[in-house]
């Protein structure tokens, strides 16, 4: 079988239990409430934030400097697709908004965008679909740190991961969110190999 296939058939049986996600209070993630995305390791950088990538909107996620004295991490709101849950759960579909205004102009919802004039790499932008409307390069999902079958115990610590599970045509780019560095900044995208675990702290 496929390791897509597999790790499909994982988040099926991960969501069938109904785990849920927890701050690093030991407390559920509401989608009532704000949080900030920290890395795990605090010395490695700062929360998730949006930055400028080649000076040009939309923005990026983007982690911000270790210890930085100017710069912060934006809280975020994470919301299940599934409108009428209470908390968010492990492998759920969920979209995610960094409450903030920025002079960009636009929205601040997370969106999985492919940088075809750049690295050709998929990058963690900002932006909904050609309506407005959220669409499947929006949804994400959250699994226990260190992958598995998303129900282990990682520890308090968990994986941003890529795979929408209302578009078919989507499947084929399922994987985990890593960190790629380019000139001195850290920015959130596609990287399956190496996926960066973080923890969520109540804003």
């Amino acid at each position: 079988m496929k390791p897509t296939a597999l790790l499909l058939l994982s988040f099926a049986a991960a969501a069938a239990a109904g785990a849920v996600v927890l701050d690093t209070e030991g407390n559920p993630l509401t989608p009532d409430a704000e949080y900030f995305i920290n890395p795990a390791a605090i010395d490695l950088a700062g929360p998730l934030t949006l930055a400028a990538r080649n000076d040009s909107c939309p923005l990026v996620v983007s982690l911000s400097p270790a210890r930085s004295s100017t710069e912060s991490g934006l809280p975020a709101i994470i919301t299940p697709v599934r409108g009428d849950a209470a908390a968010v759960e492990l492998l759920e579909d969920v979209t995610v908004v960094f409450d903030a205004l920025t002079l960009c102009l636009q929205t601040t919802m997370w969106k999985i965008e492919f940088d075809r004039f750049g690295d050709g790499r998929f990058y963690v932008s900002t932006g909904t679909g050609d309506e407005g409307e959220p669409s499947a390069a929006n949804r994400f999902k959250i699994r226990s740190a260190g992958g598995g079958d998303g129900d282990g115990d990682g520890g308090g610590q968990y994986e941003l991961v890529f795979c929408p599970s209302a578009c078919e045509n989507c499947r084929r780019l399922c994987a985990g969110l890593g960190v790629y560095e380019e000139e001195g900044r850290q920015w959130l995208g596609i990287r399956d190999e190496e996926p960066f675990p973080f923890v969520f702290i109540k804003a």
